[in-house]
């Protein structure tokens, strides 16, 4: 704005007077028109601002997790323990590391590596040279497609564990409630109601 159409409208304020912009329909302020036509987008605009909004998006996603890498390296790599390590916390119990590491790898990929985890797991363990008990040193030394294999045998092996864990406690479960009927019904049959 110009300093001279500052000076017009503080004036025009002051004076509690309105000015409107010239229109081209009767009984229409032009303020109204442009607003119309400023916030009206066509079909074939709306989705390239979609696009662009999903870039902005996908942009956004990718500046939040360099951030938490530089926080989790920080803290991983300098031995850096601030407060800051809470942040890459709440990121990592807030999202999945399946969902991840399945957006990282294509199909075809996932299929084949499965295929080695499962093969392992059948006892060929010519199937896959990485020890399971890798400390932090020898993980981050991995090839990311030997990451995937050994996340994949510990999440099976780990699943069937609490699969087995689950069935023992329902079992154990059952038995206590087969002894506490037996029992209460030795309890019953012994002090029988006169």
């Amino acid at each position: 704005m110009t300093h001279s159409a500052v000076i017009l409208q503080s004036v025009l304020t002051a004076k509690n007077i309105t000015v409107h912009a010239v229109g081209h329909i009767p009984n229409v302020y032009g303020e109204y028109e442009w607003l119309k036509w400023l916030t009206y987008i066509p079909a074939s605009e709306a989705a390239k601002i979609q696009k662009i909004n999903n870039k902005k998006d996908k942009l956004l996603h990718y500046k939040e997790i360099d951030h938490i890498v530089t926080i989790i390296k920080k803290y991983v790599l300098d031995k850096e323990h601030d407060l800051s390590f809470a942040e890459a916390l709440d990121y990592m119990e807030s999202h999945s590391l399946d969902d991840l590491i399945n957006s990282k790898l294509s199909t075809t990929e996932k299929e084949a590596l499965d295929a080695q985890a499962y093969e392992y797991l059948k006892e060929n363990k010519d199937a896959f040279k990485v020890s399971l008990d890798i400390g932090p040193e020898e993980y981050m030394e991995l090839s990311i497609y030997d990451a995937y294999v050994l996340h994949r045998i510990t999440a099976i092996k780990s699943f069937e564990a609490n699969k087995k864990s689950g069935e023992m406690l329902g079992s154990m479960v059952e038995r206590n409630l087969v002894m506490r009927q037996r029992s209460e019904i030795n309890a019953n049959n012994a002090n029988p109601c006169q």
